[in-house]
């Protein structure tokens, strides 16, 4: 029967990955926050442009800003199951 002990790597390893997961889906959904930021601006300023009354869940949905959230969230989903996988365990 498998011992936790080894299923876990040391204490270190541990931190260290745990760090660096984070940072790498900080900097992942960082970007991806950005991006859709930028996408609801340039609907609303377009709306605006042309009096329009677009609404923010149609911005949301037609500018593209949906999809980069979903996209970017399924990319921290990933490095979370790469990173497991690619050590091994």
């Amino acid at each position: 029967m498998p011992q936790l002990s080894d299923l876990l790597p040391d204490e270190q390893t541990l931190i260290g990955s745990i760090k660096n997961s984070i940072l790498s889906i900080v900097a992942s959904a960082s970007g991806g926050s950005v991006t859709a930021l930028e996408q609801l601006e340039n609907c609303y300023t377009e709306a605006i442009k042309l009096n329009g009354n677009t609404s923010y869940l149609q911005c949301y949905t037609s500018s593209g800003a949906y999809q980069t959230i979903q996209n970017s969230m399924n990319g921290v989903l990933e490095q979370f199951v790469r990173r497991r996988w690619s050590d091994g365990r």
